[in-house]
């Protein structure tokens, strides 16, 4: 099942006490929980409003290599010493001379509300893992454009052959502006039918949108051996560079 919470200090619950993940909520924004009971490994969902999300082409490195690359991107993102940031990357697509390289950052303090408390088999996912893992990703990776919808953020995904080209937060707000938000951004892609489809986390529901391709999402769409290789933030912790930035971490995972 896919459970919508707030976002706050997380405290695990273990099996005996029917393995549930509490969050207190602290200033309304959401977070999703996929918890597969049939298997016993559970999944916490990072909103797409606590993160960044960016997706770059690199040329391809040796790991070593292509982690400085990484670096020097995000450097031109995030000034400073990168004291406050923290981010995992994998890479998503290999093309002959290139990298499509997927990195999500998050401030050191939203972090710690995902961080704090929470066991180490609970791997940290992204709105986009459970897509991509899903019985939905056939009908939808033809499309220029999927629109993740959930409790209270939007997030466009410009696809080609590939996967992911883009990633990009639209909307970020109370859950009842969504359906005035989707009308009026999509309102001619939505006449139009282009391609485009909808994807509704559960429990989120917009009327009115024509014959637009629409689709729903849980955590019973959800293939759990192709999940098990999604995780961010959960492997090996390598130091920044230590002109300043080592008192960030760069957790990476190539895939």
């Amino acid at each position: 099942m896919l459970v919508q919470l707030g976002v706050g200090r997380m405290i695990f619950f273990g099996k005996s006490d029917n393995e549930v993940l509490k969050i207190h909520s602290h200033d309304g924004s959401t977070v999703s929980v996929i918890q597969d009971h049939t298997t016993g490994r559970d999944y916490l969902c990072i909103s797409r409003d606590d993160c960044d999300v960016i997706v770059h082409e690199f040329p391809r490195l040796l790991d070593a290599e292509l982690e400085n690359a990484i670096k020097y991107r995000l450097r031109g993102s995030y000034p400073g010493d990168g004291a406050d940031i923290v981010f995992s990357w994998r890479v998503i697509c290999q093309k002959n001379k290139t990298y499509r390289v997927m990195i999500t950052v998050l401030r050191k303090r939203v972090y710690a509300l995902y961080d704090d408390g929470l066991p180490a088999v609970v791997k940290k996912i992204l709105p986009y893992d459970v897509l991509r893992n899903s019985k939905i990703w056939p009908e939808v990776a033809g499309k220029d454009v999927v629109v993740l919808i959930g409790l209270g953020w939007v997030e466009e995904l410009h696809l080609d052959s590939c996967g992911v080209l883009n990633s990009r937060l639209v909307f970020h707000g109370e859950k009842e502006n969504l359906s005035n938000f989707l009308h009026s951004f999509y309102g001619k892609e939505i006449e139009a039918k282009s391609k485009i489809a909808f994807v509704f986390f559960e429990g989120v529901t917009v009327s009115g949108l024509g014959n637009c391709e629409l689709y729903h999402i849980s955590g019973d769409d959800i293939f759990e051996k192709r999940m098990q290789k999604a995780g961010w933030f959960s492997q090996k912790k390598k130091s920044l560079l230590s002109n300043g930035w080592n008192r960030a971490i760069l957790y990476a995972w190539v895939g």
